[in-house]
């Protein structure tokens, strides 16, 4: 429902920043187009996103939230421990300092 609300926002904005003047708050608002190509290749990362909501309120339903937030902290962890390992980036002292803050928080 957010994502259609949001959709119709962009687009009456677009059509009233054709109209406005220029320098005006709505004259920053371009036209609504859309490109099937790039919708194409937008639909995997959006399905991700769906699924992602979806097992987040799911996990919600069936777990308790202490432990959900935990989880979820803990992903942070996670990104930058397979960062390491599989792509072979280094991290900074200041993002590892920042971790030890989330897991001790």
């Amino acid at each position: 429902y957010q994502c259609v609300v949001t959709v119709g926002i962009c687009y009456i904005l677009g059509k009233l920043g054709q109209k406005a003047a220029p320098g005006t708050f709505l004259s920053q608002f371009p036209p609504v187009e859309y490109d099937i190509a790039t919708g194409l290749k937008v639909m995997k990362l959006s399905a991700m996103f769906v699924g992602m909501i979806t097992f987040n309120n799911l996990c919600l339903k069936y777990v308790e939230v202490s432990f959900y937030n935990v989880a979820r902290s803990l992903t942070i962890v996670f990104n930058v421990m397979f960062s390491q390992l599989i792509l072979g980036e280094q991290t900074s002292r200041k993002v590892m300092g920042c971790l030890v803050v989330v897991c001790l928080g």
